[in-house]
């Protein structure tokens, strides 16, 4: 993502106001720095990851999270694994 200009990523941790909120769904959507968005089992309710070019950009990210309930944000310091299919999975047939 740097290489993009979105050098800060971070994690997202989202507890909504209202469980369930479809349209606080349908308005995450719409954020174009959120590159993930996944409804969780839990506290939070919603884990996101986000990437933006700034810390001015990320506090404005931020703020505007934050009025679909409480938030937690982590910035990503490095990555061990970055995206990867579970290929000794698919190998073994789904056996573990």
């Amino acid at each position: 993502m740097a290489k993009l200009g979105l050098p800060i990523q971070c994690v997202i941790e989202l507890r909504l106001n209202q469980h369930g909120n479809q349209k606080a769904y349908d308005d995450l959507i719409k954020i174009p720095q959120l590159t993930e968005c996944h409804r969780v089992t839990g506290d939070p309710c919603v884990i996101m990851q986000a990437a933006v070019g700034s810390m001015p950009e990320l506090e404005e990210l931020i703020n505007r999270i934050a009025k679909f309930g409480f938030s937690k944000t982590s910035i990503v310091l490095s990555s061990a694994i970055e995206k990867r299919v579970p290929l000794g999975h698919i190998e073994g047939n789904g056996k573990g």
